[in-house]
C-alpha cells in the first residue's frame, strides 16, 4: 500500500476549515451517518480556449478527483470506525 501525505498549517479553527472544505448533515434518523458534500468553485483562465479545455478536459478530470477523494474518505471512515450490530 502507498500512503503520501500532505499537509497545510491554516490559521483557522478545524470548524471554519471544514466549513469551507465541505458541508457536513446528520442523514435521516432511520439512516443514520453524514452527509459530505464538496462544491468546488473555479474560474476558467484563456478565454475560449479556457472555456473549451474546461468542457473537454478539466471539468471531467476535477469532478472524478473530487469523486474519488468522497469515495476514500468514506471507506477510510468506515474502516476506522466500522458500525456495530444491533
Amino acid at each position: 500500500m502507498t500512503t503520501i501525505r500532505n499537509h497545510i498549517d491554516i490559521a483557522a479553527t478545524p470548524h471554519q476549515v471544514w466549513d469551507v472544505l465541505a458541508d457536513l448533515d446528520p442523514l435521516d434518523a432511520a439512516t443514520s451517518g453524514t452527509r459530505v458534500s464538496q462544491v468546488m468553485r473555479y474560474d476558467n483562465r484563456f478565454g475560449l480556449l479556457g472555456a473549451a479545455l474546461n468542457k473537454v478536459m478539466i471539468q471531467r478530470k476535477t469532478d472524478q478527483g473530487i469523486k474519488g477523494f468522497l469515495a476514500g474518505l468514506g471507506t477510510t471512515v468506515t474502516h476506522a470506525h466500522p458500525s456495530t450490530p444491533t
